[in-house]
């Protein structure tokens, strides 16, 4: 009978034992849908909401600052001032 070491038995009791799965990488294929869609959504939503503050504060409008001063002026000047 042949000496066998610690190592030889462990190789040996190996059929024994359920198979271990191979260390490989599961690829998972909606990643390679879900990811670039949200990053368009999420440029796209980016985009619009910047062009619809672009628009609104630039937009066209009526009033102008010579308008809206008699609505926001006081009455009289004297109450403006700092006592000196």
């Amino acid at each position: 009978m042949p000496a066998t070491s610690a190592i030889g038995l462990a190789q040996a009791g190996q059929g024994s034992f359920p198979k271990e799965q191979p260390d490989e990488v599961i690829t998972v294929w909606w990643q390679y849908i879900a990811i670039p869609a949200l990053l368009a959504a999420g440029i796209y939503g980016f985009v619009v909401l910047v062009r619809h503050m672009t628009q609104q504060v630039t937009r066209e409008t009526s009033r102008r600052a010579e308008d809206m001063y008699d609505e926001f002026g006081s009455t009289s000047k004297e109450k403006d001032r700092w006592p000196i």
